[in-house]
């Protein structure tokens, strides 16, 4: 049965990154009943997670963060590294509904995970979006060093992705609207 859940799980998850997502949260949900069954904390943190995606493409901000709570407490209590995927995106979520202050928490939680884990690539994300929370902030100082370190992180990386093209977007548009074109215009390069 585990190895029906994670085929499952895959085949959601291949529908989900298609973009067809009723067939992606029928096959989650019923790798999640599977997983619940068999408690295994790790398919169900995962599975929790991409449920969460879903809702949060259908327009359900609400269910989707509760997903991701519940499957970030997952992860906590067993101690994986796939946490901080679960934080960024709960972090994305709460940027999306433009609840700034609450979203820095999530994320800066994140961030420390990759950077422990020496995931480079990943903490290209956090610094965008990290630079959402700097700019509602005002914080113009932190807003420069984590620009600085995203662009380090992208040009070494490579990493393009639309989960950091829209909070660069979001960081643009609030240093346009605090009168900062040239940090606006350097958001928008990333």
């Amino acid at each position: 049965r585990g190895e029906l859940a994670k085929c499952l799980a895959e085949l959601g998850n291949i529908h989900l990154s298609q973009g067809a997502l009723e067939p992606a949260g029928r096959h989650l949900s019923a790798a999640l009943e599977i997983f619940e069954q068999l408690q295994y904390p790790f398919g169900i943190a995962s599975t929790l997670n991409s449920l969460a995606d879903v809702l949060r493409k259908q327009g359900l901000p609400t269910e989707a963060e509760l997903g991701y709570r519940r499957a970030e407490r997952i992860c906590a209590q067993v101690g994986s590294p796939e946490r901080a995927v679960i934080l960024l995106n709960l972090g994305l979520l709460l940027l999306e509904r433009g609840d700034h202050a609450a979203a820095r928490g999530p994320l800066q939680e994140g961030m420390a995970i990759v950077a422990e884990g020496g995931r480079r690539h990943f903490q290209a994300y956090f610094c965008v979006a990290l630079m959402v929370c700097a700019a509602a902030a005002l914080r113009w100082d932190a807003w420069d060093r984590l620009a600085d370190d995203a662009e380090d992180l992208l040009a070494e990386t490579g990493v393009c992705d639309s989960d950091i093209a829209a909070p660069a977007q979001q960081a643009a548009v609030l240093a346009a609207a605090a009168g900062d074109r040239g940090r606006a215009r350097r958001a928008y390069d990333i």
